[in-house]
């Protein structure tokens, strides 16, 4: 819960209008992660596989910041189902989303320009 500021990692509305989506956003880091935002302005929607984690999480974020937070439910046997059947129509070096397999990210900036890690 955030208490002062002093907790804060951002100024109070330095997100204002914008929507952060945060997977895992239930509990630990996730969570911590979504407070923050929250509290920077941001719109929020947490994402987790556990119904009863994520909704007290959606709360007592709401309670903490005073912003609204939505909700997603993840279904991991639809995900485990599509992960299947892309596994099998592609090469064997695919690695799922999140694995520790290198990827090159682009960044499209507001000025037109971009940038790679």
């Amino acid at each position: 819960m955030i208490d002062d500021m002093t907790t804060r990692p951002f100024a109070a509305n330095l997100l204002a209008g914008r929507t952060a989506l945060v997977t895992g956003g239930g509990s630990g880091l996730g969570r911590a992660i979504a407070e923050g935002l929250s509290a920077a302005g941001a719109n929020l929607v947490i994402a987790a596989r556990r119904k009863d984690r994520l909704d007290l999480a959606a709360q007592e974020i709401r309670a903490a910041t005073g912003n609204p937070v939505d909700v997603d439910l993840v279904d991991t046997e639809r995900r485990s189902r599509h992960w299947r059947v892309a596994t099998r129509s592609t090469s064997s070096s695919t690695t799922p989303a999140g694995s520790s397999r290198r990827r090159r990210v682009t960044t499209a900036r507001t000025d037109g320009t971009a940038s790679s890690i």
